[in-house]
């Protein structure tokens, strides 16, 4: 730049370049409300960590000039992406600030099949073939069942509707994520929601008739968080739950642990171990059978059993790997700053 200034031509302010800062060089969330509105929103910052990533919903997504216009919306969200029984209304679609699940019916299904996985550089995830050890191109599962997953939620959560047999009936579960075969009569295989008036989020799998085997947190293959507060208090929430599968995070008697960990706005609540027995049985057995998540909704209870969450999604991330502390820090923050900034639009 040739001079100390930055010029808003629209508005006629003036700002000095020493005041700007760049949205990647924020490093926690005092920072944003020390500067206000000096951060710099460039094109070619990236709004989240993209290697390993299967879905991405943020404002990249959440735009005015495709909101609730169908095809243009389904191509923002990518292939094989569908979207299931919203109305394309503010309470089930897209808004200017948010993309809107009316916790009645409205979920989203995303494939995670046996196409084949690359780098955000281009190059193909590899491994090794266990039958012939020879090097072999990975799949989706594949690289999913070899580097776990991160699941990112940032936005507000209410209450949904619960189904058995397409009858409405009470239950005390909410679901926001699952791994799922597509056949309606099948729970899904891998599940997670929230329970106890949103106090407490739960992730499982099935458990199998598997060995009881002791978890840091939660009952064995049920695993299970309270926060001590409610997450349905009508505020904006960033939720983090990691399964890492490459680390160790302890061994006993039961075998290895790995390492999982889970986050809320922007603080790590849990860190433990999740038995390698349960995730093997998980990948095994259980993923060669699955096709897609579904966002929105999950099964918990048992087959036929279906539960909704009403949300307003400001982002939601599913990642075929885990996150490092540093990675999951800075999408929370890109997350609530950009998300801020077209609520700032909106007015």
């Amino acid at each position: 730049m040739q001079n100390d200034y930055i010029i808003n031509y629209e508005t006629g302010e003036v700002k000095n370049v020493g005041d700007i800062r760049r949205l990647k060089d924020i490093e926690n969330l005092d920072e944003v409300e020390e500067i206000g509105d000096n951060i710099i929103l460039s094109s070619s910052d990236s709004l989240a960590v993209e290697e390993g990533l299967i879905l991405n919903i943020d404002s990249s997504v959440i735009d005015e000039d495709v909101a609730n216009e169908q095809e243009a919306l389904q191509e923002r969200l990518g292939e094989g992406v569908e979207l299931v029984n919203f109305d394309y209304n503010n309470e089930s679609g897209l808004t200017p600030t948010s993309f809107n699940f009316d916790g009645v019916n409205d979920y989203m299904k995303v494939p995670c099949d046996d196409s084949l996985m690359y780098h955000t550089d281009g190059t193909a995830y590899m491994g090794t073939d266990e039958e012939t050890g020879e090097e072999k191109q990975l799949t989706k599962k594949e690289v999913l069942a070899q580097n776990g997953f991160t699941f990112e939620f940032y936005g507000i959560f209410e209450k949904g509707k619960n189904y058995w047999k397409d009858k409405e009936y009470v239950a005390g579960y909410s679901g926001l994520l699952g791994m799922w075969n597509g056949d309606e009569k099948i729970q899904a295989g891998l599940r997670f929601g929230l329970t106890s008036g949103g106090k407490q989020v739960v992730w499982n799998i099935s458990d199998g008739g598997l060995v009881t085997v002791p978890s840091d947190f939660g009952e064995d293959w049920n695993q299970r968080f309270h926060f001590g507060y409610s997450l349905f208090d009508g505020k904006p929430h960033f939720l983090s739950v990691t399964l890492d599968p490459t680390k160790i995070y302890k061994r006993d008697q039961n075998g290895n642990h790995y390492e999982q960990v889970i986050c809320l706005d922007g603080e790590e609540k849990a860190r433990g171990g999740y038995s390698q027995i349960y995730w093997d049985y998980f990948c095994d057995n259980l993923l060669p059978e699955l096709s897609c998540f579904c966002i929105g909704r999950c099964s918990y209870e048992h087959n036929y059993a279906w539960h909704y969450t009403k949300l307003d999604v400001y982002t939601s991330r599913i990642y075929c790997r885990n996150l490092t502390k540093e990675e999951t820090r800075d999408n929370y923050i890109t997350s609530v700053v950009y998300h801020q900034f077209l609520e700032k639009l909106d007015k």
